[in-house]
């Protein structure tokens, strides 16, 4: 699809704590066969296993964006 965001196929690297915590936790759930664990693997399992915050993520995110686009209209 050519309107996903290219940042979802990243693979994450594990430069702190919390990064190195949530690959560990995503390759053991989906155990990919490269190893490498990526941006849209993370928001697969925090979706299932913690939906609430990716919800308020996504709220937060539409209402941004939402005011965003009221700005630039009331300009």
């Amino acid at each position: 699809m050519s309107d996903m965001n290219p940042d979802l196929f990243k693979v994450v690297t594990t430069d702190n704590q919390l990064k190195n915590l949530l690959v560990e936790y995503v390759g053991e759930q989906l155990q990919p066969e490269n190893n490498e664990v990526t941006v849209e693997m993370v928001i697969e399992v925090v979706a299932k296993e913690f939906p609430e915050l990716i919800l308020v993520i996504a709220e937060e995110n539409l209402d941004t964006n939402r005011l965003q686009r009221i700005l630039k209209n009331l300009k």
